[in-house]
């Protein structure tokens, strides 16, 4: 991201409301440049399987759902998302 220009002067805006306060992190989990660093990897964990994956209730259409997490990312994903 770095190459690209992007920085901690940058401004993230989210797509889902709350995700600020709904956190399992932490009580706030400002959206920043470190989080988009954490998200980058909690990807890169994923696509090489090396994440653990746990229940959720979240709704997920036809499929089960997983809360993953890596430092301060963490999102809901399918297995078949994955696969």
């Amino acid at each position: 991201m770095e190459d690209l220009g992007v920085n901690d002067t940058w401004k993230f805006y989210g797509g889902h409301a709350h995700q600020d306060y709904e956190s399992q992190v932490s009580d706030f989990n400002e959206l920043n440049f470190q989080l988009m660093k954490d998200i980058v990897d909690l990807c890169n964990h994923l696509l090489n399987h090396q994440i653990e994956f746990h229940p959720t209730k979240a709704y997920a259409f036809n499929h089960i759902p997983y809360y993953v997490r890596y430092k301060k990312a963490e999102m809901i994903v399918t297995k078949e998302q994955i696969d």
